[in-house]
């Protein structure tokens, strides 16, 4: 089961599940507060963000209201069950005016007798109560870094990054990194199921003073907001699911700010580039909220120069901004004849990697090893498939996720990126240049990229050619390390902090 408890306030609760062993099916909700059951109902609203993160088809929210709004005498539990399975982020408890202090209730019910009764009618008063007791809520759950501190930039992304996992996770660091140095309070909160506490990476994001709320404390990005919004001058929205989710609440909440929707990448044009390859279907919903959400914003970041282009056609309005992220350079320290073999690294869960992976081992490795068999293909990343029976095939070394990519680097004399679809930079191909190693990769895996003759050189298209120049460098000692020294100059020039930071000023 998936699913998220996105929320709950006096009145009702709201959040999504879905079964992918039963995906075509609405999965049954059932909510209980205090351990009684006040309601069910199913899972199966179309929201755009689910499909974009491909949660089935997307008809996966519920939101059930109350029968009447809850008391704010005393705090309640409240939790919520799907498919039998307890939702992730529950249970939340709503507090009540037993965990107030006598101080601050004394001052509230005088407030309430004071104003209240002659500014509502009896019917409105409860409706009152709960307005005021959600504000409380946010105000007790935001933490007390917020009191006296301005020019909060607020980061919004699906759970907590890690620089190893996938390139969405180096480009939202590297951005929040550039915040920091251009003088904001960066403060990132997690929205999504996938943001299950990760100790280890928030302890290095607030190692480098970036603030990490605790999305199950504190409530969610909707409760941050409302308690920070005098302080936030910056919302920064990344991927479409948080843009669908959270731009609205983010104009209403902080009307000052500036709303900033970076893409990661574009969604429909990777979804229409893996339909024509695959032969699939495209829910056209995706492109509308991608372009709605492009609308809404006020600058719009892609990291790639072809997107900022397609988007400056679909919506010339839009102000678009080219922003990467930062990569460091490293030297391997390992001679060439030490090393051997071509490594695939990637974050599997995502399709152009999966496909990717698949033409590697079908299509590219086997004329590779036909003539030479001692080239072995080394597979690293996050979400590795158990499904395709990968540790039986012949010269195959199936690693899964290493949280150093030096570890893997340092055994082969290149990598491959032989992609078929996709959108936006390639995070392996930046990463494999940074290290000193070529990339052999398809036309697809460098869009947007400005390479220099050398790196050009390492671009093959189709099965045959790809393997030709894998077996070509693999055996050319020369050809590899000035490949490998353009890679990093090249690297060093145009992915580096100063860079980023000049870019990040226009979108500001």
């Amino acid at each position: 089961m998936r699913s998220n408890l996105e929320g709950v306030d006096r009145s009702r609760v709201w959040g999504w599940a879905w079964d992918p062993d039963r995906p075509d099916e609405h999965v049954a909700v059932q909510v209980f507060v205090d351990d009684v059951l006040v309601g069910e109902t199913q899972a199966a609203t179309f929201r755009a963000d689910l499909a974009a993160a491909g949660i089935g088809s997307g008809e996966a929210a519920f939101s059930l209201h109350f029968p009447r709004p809850i008391s704010p005498a005393r705090a309640r539990t409240v939790r919520v069950m799907a498919g039998g399975a307890e939702v992730y982020g529950s249970p939340m408890v709503l507090p009540g005016m037993d965990s107030l202090s006598p101080e601050v209730a004394s001052q509230l019910r005088a407030a309430v007798r004071a104003g209240f009764a002659q500014a509502f009618g009896p019917a409105q008063l409860e409706q009152a109560a709960v307005i005021v007791t959600s504000e409380i809520a946010a105000a007790m759950a935001i933490p007390a870094f917020a009191e006296g501190r301005s020019n909060v930039a607020l980061v919004i992304d699906d759970r907590l990054p890690r620089a190893t996992r996938d390139a969405g996770s180096q480009a939202v660091i590297s951005h929040m990194r550039s915040l920091r140095r251009l003088g904001f309070n960066v403060v990132f909160i997690a929205s999504s199921e996938a943001a299950a506490h990760d100790p280890e990476a928030a302890a290095l994001l607030q190692s480098e003073g970036i603030t990490c709320l605790d999305r199950v404390a504190v409530g969610g990005p909707g409760v941050a907001l409302r308690g920070l919004r005098q302080a936030v001058s910056l919302v920064y929205l990344h991927r479409l699911s948080n843009a669908a989710r959270w731009l609205a609440e983010a104009r209403a909440w902080a009307p000052g700010a500036r709303i900033v929707f970076s893409v990661a990448d574009l969604h429909f044009l990777r979804l229409d580039r893996m339909a024509a390859v695959l032969g699939t279907w495209v829910e056209d919903a995706i492109r509308v909220a991608e372009l709605d959400a492009v609308r809404e914003a006020d600058v719009v970041i892609t990291h790639s120069q072809v997107e900022a282009e397609l988007l400056g056609r679909e919506v010339p309005e839009a102000v678009v901004r080219v922003v990467p992220w930062a990569v460091a350079t490293r030297r391997l320290g390992v001679a060439f004849s030490e090393r051997s073999g071509v490594a695939y690294v990637g974050s599997f869960g995502h399709p152009p990697n999966r496909d990717a992976l698949m033409v590697l081992l079908d299509e590219v490795m086997p004329r590779v090893r036909t003539v030479a068999p001692e080239i072995k293909l080394l597979l690293a990343g996050s979400e590795m498939p158990g499904d395709l029976g990968l540790e039986g095939r012949p010269g195959v070394e199936v690693l899964g996720y290493v949280p150093d990519l030096a570890d893997i680097f340092r055994r082969v004399r290149l990598t491959a990126a032989p992609l078929r679809f996709g959108a936006g930079l390639k995070g392996k191909v930046l990463d494999s240049f940074a290290y000193g190693l070529p990339c052999v990769c398809s036309p697809m895996a460098v869009e947007g990229l400005d390479l220099p003759d050398l790196l050009a050189g390492c671009v093959a298209e189709g099965a045959e050619a790809t393997a030709e120049l894998i077996l070509r460098l693999h055996a050319d000692e020369s050809a590899c390390a000035a490949i490998g020294a353009a890679g990093i100059a090249w690297v060093d020039e145009n992915f580096n902090p100063s860079r980023i930071d000049a870019a990040m000023r226009k979108v500001l």
